[in-house]
């Protein structure tokens, strides 16, 4: 089973692709108030207006740039340009996020986590900000997946305890948190706190009941929980077989499946054929 360091997503700035810094230029044929139709432009507006569209211009290659960087898996040249649009717009999450993820395929744990926090400290005001509807919506998403990723830059420092209270915390801003506890599930299973690892597995498949993964873990820590009776017939708790099933159901040929099938057969259940 993989660790929830090997599924590592490349959130990798949604939100940015396609996005276009424009300048705000009046259009041709745009309605205008007699005053300002008769009043030429100042020689301090034209020079205004063209300071605009040269760092619209300028933000535009620097986003062309990140995003050339990021399909092409270049990781440190996309940090570097996502750094260049931190300086020219700091105010802005998503830049942050940008070059967080890019560290964090680099290899760099330690920075990606405190570019993170940046990323989050900035997407928090905006967050509470829009309050709900489809912005709120969308900041809630990216600060759980932020806060994902930074548990698994931890996960990757050998930091189990701070990975596990960053999926915590990502698990309570998603709008859908399945993959937030389905990390939690498989950390704490391997961690052998198969307890806490049986709670998430149930909250991940209440989330997302096509979680294929969910029920194998779910179906394993089951099985180790299974007695024998006086006859000598294995007794599995309530859900067990019906875990094991349900992993084969979604995943017929699953990189578990092999193994699910030799649970099921220890269990004295002949594995299901698969449906057509």
């Amino acid at each position: 089973m993989r660790k929830p360091g090997s599924l590592i997503r490349a959130a990798l700035l949604s939100g940015l692709l396609g996005l276009l810094a424009t300048a705000q230029e009046p259009k041709p044929g745009a309605p205008q108030d007699a005053a300002a139709a008769k009043a030429p432009a100042s020689g301090e507006e034209i020079e205004r207006l063209k300071a605009r569209r040269e760092q619209a211009l300028k933000l535009n290659e620097l986003i062309a740039r990140a995003n050339a960087a990021l399909s092409a898996k270049q990781w440190p040249e996309a940090a570097e340009a996502f750094q260049s649009l931190i300086t020219a717009e700091p105010e802005r999450w998503e830049y942050r996020r940008g070059r967080a993820d890019a560290l964090l395929n680099s290899g760099k744990y330690e920075e990606a986590i405190r570019a993170y926090e940046d990323g989050l400290a900035r997407v928090q005001p905006e967050l509470t900000a829009a309050n709900r509807g489809e912005p709120a919506t969308e900041r809630a998403r990216a600060a759980g997946q932020m806060l994902t990723n930074q548990g698994n830059c931890y996960l990757k420092l050998g930091k189990p305890d701070d990975a596990l209270a960053a999926y915590r915390k990502a698990a309570e801003l998603e709008p859908n948190p399945s993959a937030a506890y389905f990390d939690l599930a498989a950390t704490c299973y391997n961690l052998g706190r198969v307890d806490e690892a049986l709670i998430y597995c149930d909250k991940t498949i209440a989330a997302d009941p096509g979680r294929a993964d969910a029920y194998f873990i779910k179906g394993s820590i089951l099985l180790g929980n299974a007695t024998m009776d006086q006859a000598g017939k294995l007794v599995g708790p309530p859900g067990m077989i019906e875990s094991l099933q349900k992993y084969l159901e979604l995943k017929p040929d699953g990189p578990h499946a092999a193994d699910v099938k030799e649970m099921l057969k220890y269990a004295g259940v002949e594995p299901a054929p698969a449906k057509k």
